[in-house]
């Protein structure tokens, strides 16, 4: 069995079923069937699906006997080193999170998620602006244009509207 899938997998399935519990409380709407939970509650049962998914196939998981599962703690400031990218994670997502309104989702988005993509070992340039760009505007599409709600749209304002 692979411990660490197993824990995060564990981890997953109680903030998927937690965000369940909380969206419950959302108010029903009762002119497009949908409310203020539909998405809440799709992501999260994704979530706790893959989750799920995670910690059965770390429990079905044959470990060899006498090797390592996990290989050693990388020491010092390299990226190599989970905790170090957890900060820069966390700092990441502060910074978007700051950035969103003045900037713009577009803007925001494509820039965060190439990052991000960086931060994570993808070494191929065209592919993290192709995949983030593809990304941002699929979601942009489907909340702006499908569903009609408003991302910000910063410095793009008057090019967008």
């Amino acid at each position: 069995m692979k411990r660490g899938d197993f824990v995060a997998g564990a981890i997953g399935v109680a903030i998927g079923g937690g965000a369940l519990f909380m969206a419950a409380d959302f108010p029903a709407d009762v002119v497009m069937k949908i409310g203020p939970a539909f998405f809440p509650d799709m992501l999260a049962g994704l979530f706790l699906i893959c989750s799920a998914a995670l910690m059965v196939s770390a429990a079905l998981a044959k470990t060899v006997p006498g090797v390592v599962e996990d290989p050693p703690p990388v020491r010092g400031l390299s990226l190599e080193n989970g905790i170090l990218r957890a900060v820069v994670t966390v700092i990441a997502v502060i910074a978007f999170v700051v950035a969103l309104r003045p900037v713009g989702f577009l803007i925001t988005s494509t820039v965060f998620l190439t990052a991000m993509m960086g931060l994570l070992g993808l070494r191929k340039p065209v592919l993290m602006v192709a995949v983030s760009l593809g990304i941002t505007a699929g979601v942009y599409i489907i909340f702006e244009k499908l569903l009609g709600l408003t991302l910000p749209a910063g410095i793009l304002e008057s090019v967008l509207y």
